[in-house]
C-alpha cells in the first residue's frame, strides 16, 4: 500500500513538471446580418442567433456585422457601402482581422422556408461548409430551424477551418515563374494565401531554378526574394584590404617621387660640387710651397671627397626611389578584389521580423 502512495506520488510529480501545452488558437469569425423576408426585428433575431450559437463554441471568437462601423476606418466603410460579393466581404473580414465569414440567406418558397447557411474563408473566399434545410412559413419555426442548422454548420466545420498567412515572391530580374509547393503561380512578382505552415517555394528563370522552404505564419505577410545566379561581393576583409592599399597609395607615391627627385637632385649637385672641389684641391698641390699648404690641400680632397661621394650615394638613392615611384604609378595599384561565387540570393522577411539572406549554391536547394 505504501508502494503505491510512493508511485502515485511519482507520477503526479512527473506530470507537474510537464509543459503545458499550448491551447489552439481561436477561429475569428465574421458573422454577416441574414437576409430573410422577415419583419427587421425577425431578422435582427435570426443574426442574434447565430452570433450566439457560435460564440457560444470555446474555439470561436465571433464578431458580427453589427459591430464592423465600430471597427473599420471611415474609408473602408465607403468601400464596403453595399458590398454584397463573397470576395468583398472577404475582404472586409480580412480587415477585420477574421479568418472566416458565416452568412444566412432565407428565401420563402409557398408555405415553406428555405434556408441556406455558408461559412466561407476570409483568406480565400472558398467555401469552408454550406448546408440547407427547410422549416414552415412560421417566425417560431424558423428560428429554431436557424439555431439548428448553425449548430450543425458549426459542428461540421469544426477542426476543418485552416489558418492562412501570405507569401509573396520577388525575383530579381523580374518575370520568374514562381511556383508554391508544385502550384505554378505566374510570372513575380505575385503572392498567394496559404495555410500556416511550411511551403515550398520554387522559382524558375532563364534555365536556372532555385528552391526554398518557408515557415508561414498566421495573418503574416512573408516576402521571399530570389535572384538566380548573383555574384556575390568579395569578402568584407578583402574589401578593407583593398581599400585601405588604395588609401595610403598616394602617400607612397607622394613620398617615393618626391623623395627620390629631392634625392637625385641634391645628391647629383653635392656630388658634382664636392667632385670639382676635390680636383680643384688636388691641381693646388702642385703649387703649393710649404707642408703647411699640402696638408690644407690634402684635408680639402679628403673632405670634399667625402662630400663627393655622400652626394653621388643620395643621387643613387633618389634614382631609385623615383624608379620605384614612376613603376608605382603605372603598375603598382592595388589589384581589385575578385567578385565572389555565383550564388542564387534569397531573402525572406517575415511581417514583424528582420530580413535573413540565404545564398544557394547553383542547383541546391534549402530549408528555412
Amino acid at each position: 500500500m505504501r508502494a503505491m502512495y510512493i508511485w502515485s506520488a511519482v507520477m503526479l510529480a512527473s506530470l507537474a513538471g510537464q509543459p503545458a501545452e499550448a491551447p489552439a488558437p481561436k477561429v475569428k469569425t465574421l458573422v454577416l446580418d441574414a437576409e430573410a423576408p422577415a419583419a427587421p426585428d425577425v431578422v435582427r433575431v435570426l443574426t442574434d442567433t447565430v452570433v450566439n450559437v457560435y460564440g457560444a463554441d470555446e474555439g470561436r471568437e465571433v464578431i458580427a456585422q453589427s459591430e464592423v462601423a465600430e471597427v473599420l476606418d471611415v474609408e473602408q466603410q465607403k468601400m464596403a457601402a453595399g458590398c454584397d460579393a463573397v470576395s468583398c466581404l472577404a475582404e472586409i473580414a480580412l480587415a477585420l482581422d477574421a479568418d472566416t465569414l458565416v452568412k444566412l440567406s432565407v428565401a420563402q418558397v409557398g408555405e415553406q422556408y428555405v434556408l441556406s447557411m455558408s461559412e466561407f474563408s476570409a483568406d480565400t473566399g472558398r467555401p469552408v461548409a454550406r448546408m440547407q434545410s427547410r422549416c414552415q412559413a412560421d417566425d417560431g419555426a424558423l428560428l429554431a430551424a436557424v439555431e439548428q442548422l448553425t449548430t450543425k454548420l458549426l459542428q461540421s466545420t469544426r477542426g476543418e477551418v485552416q489558418f492562412f498567412g501570405t507569401i509573396s515572391v520577388k525575383t530579381v530580374p523580374g518575370g520568374g515563374q514562381v511556383y508554391v509547393d508544385g502550384e505554378r503561380l505566374g510570372p513575380s512578382p505575385v503572392s498567394k494565401a496559404v495555410p500556416v505552415g511550411a511551403h515550398q517555394v520554387r522559382v524558375v528563370q532563364d534555365g536556372d531554378e532555385a528552391a526554398v522552404d518557408v515557415e508561414v505564419r498566421r495573418k503574416l505577410a512573408t516576402d521571399v526574394e530570389m535572384a538566380l545566379r548573383y555574384r556575390a561581393p568579395p569578402p568584407p576583409e578583402v574589401l578593407e584590404a583593398y581599400e585601405q592599399s588604395s588609401a595610403v597609395r598616394p602617400v607612397w607615391l607622394a613620398g617615393e617621387l618626391g623623395g627620390g627627385t629631392a634625392g637625385l637632385l641634391c645628391g647629383g649637385c653635392c656630388a658634382a660640387f664636392g667632385g670639382m672641389a676635390a680636383v680643384q684641391s688636388g691641381l693646388g698641390l702642385a703649387y703649393a710651397t710649404d707642408d703647411q699648404q699640402r696638408q690644407g690641400l690634402y684635408l680639402g680632397i679628403f673632405m670634399w671627397g667625402a662630400f663627393a661621394v655622400v652626394g653621388t650615394v643620395a643621387a643613387v638613392l633618389g634614382v631609385t626611389g623615383l624608379g620605384y615611384g614612376v613603376y608605382d604609378l603605372g603598375f603598382g595599384a592595388p589589384e581589385e578584389p575578385a567578385d565572389g561565387p555565383v550564388v542564387h540570393r534569397v531573402t525572406i522577411k517575415t511581417e514583424g521580423e528582420a530580413p535573413r539572406e540565404l545564398r544557394l549554391d547553383v542547383g541546391e536547394s534549402q530549408r528555412h
